[in-house]
């Protein structure tokens, strides 16, 4: 009898050593991975840095923070009233006919690692990531893609090329590096404003440059897609592709002699055509580009959808840019900014 209860007794310490270590542990991950959110652990924002969360409002110097004037927010979020709200998946990007014939286009910030995509922001996670040269950024991180099993050079991505079913790098022409909004380019590393080119549509062998359309055959380039839709970069210049002389489909793109769909391409920053962009090294369409709606809508994933009116707690999130979220319900107030 006391042999099983010695026995009894150890093993019920043991368990309860145990069960201390694994709530000291579940406690330790909880803290560390929701220490910054406010309110604290399943908060919605996070309180800027040098901010503390006290009672579920961010506070700086025994004050509450109302405004963003000297707030720092890490690269996925974005300063809205104060506190650091994240980026991914907010509204962005409108373009509202205010008058007929006539519509205004409101570009947003999705911060330095974001891009609008079909109205909403995504993070790039590939943003500013240096691979070697034999490699390509996928989700934020480097992988090997020279000497890769292949089918054909689709399979690769836009500096390689496959041979004998194996991806072969076939240039290393050096590319300028720019992380541009809707209606810039890239030019010498830098975004530079194009005004002039917002309401113009080129042919897929040109591009359009300070409001006309000019050929791509003969410019330089790095990438298939500095080319446009029917030329390719070879040897640093734009060419004919001999084997592509019958058009493909829409929204496909040919190469080789090969059509393939352009949505989920291997790509670099500004490798994919246009109307699409470069996100986690794949390539995805910007359905909202080209849609303008009407005032009190926004467009999502290429539809126009009534917000103005719509239940809402936190403007930037629930209605979109120039909404405003006024005792409970999204309001425009773009109206407001045409008359200013």
């Amino acid at each position: 009898m006391i042999y099983i209860y010695k026995n009894f007794h150890l093993f019920f310490i043991k368990n309860n050593i145990k069960c201390l270590l694994y709530f000291f542990l579940l406690f330790s991950f909880f803290n560390f991975s929701f220490s910054e959110r406010c309110p604290l652990f399943f908060g919605a924002y996070e309180c800027p840095k040098n901010h503390t969360c006290i009672n579920g409002e961010c506070h700086k110097d025994g004050k509450i923070s109302k405004t963003c004037d000297n707030v720092a927010c890490d690269d996925n979020f974005k300063c809205f009233n104060g506190v650091c709200w994240p980026v991914e998946g907010i509204p962005c990007d409108r373009n509202t006919l205010i008058d007929k014939d006539v519509a205004n286009a409101l570009t947003s910030d999705c911060g330095p690692k974001g891009k609008c995509i079909s109205g909403r922001c995504r993070i790039d996670h590939c943003w500013n990531v240096v691979c070697n040269e034999d490699e390509m950024c996928r989700g934020g991180k480097c992988y090997k893609i020279i000497d890769n099993f292949c089918w054909n050079s689709f399979n690769c991505g836009p500096r390689f090329k496959c041979v004998n079913n194996k991806c072969k790098i076939i240039d290393d022409i050096p590319r300028e590096k720019c992380n541009c909004d809707p209606g810039m380019i890239c030019k010498n590393g830098q975004c530079m404003m194009q005004d002039n080119c917002v309401n113009i549509a080129c042919e897929a062998e040109e591009v359009c440059i300070d409001g006309v359309c000019s050929s791509l055959l003969g410019t330089k380039c790095a990438y298939d897609g500095d080319c446009g839709d029917v030329l390719i970069c070879k040897q640093g210049i734009c060419v004919e592709d001999l084997e592509c002389r019958n058009k493909c489909p829409y929204d496909n793109v040919c190469r080789e002699g090969l059509c393939s769909n352009i949505q989920g391409l291997l790509c670099e920053e500004n490798s994919c055509s246009d109307g699409y962009e470069c996100i986690n090294g794949e390539c995805l369409k910007n359905n909202c580009m080209h849609t303008v709606c009407q005032i009190g809508e926004r467009c999502d994933n290429g539809l126009c959808i009534r917000v103005e009116g719509s239940f809402c707690s936190h403007a930037p999130r629930d209605c979109g840019p120039l909404f405003k979220c006024i005792n409970g319900v999204c309001q425009d107030f773009i109206r407001d900014m045409m008359i200013q």
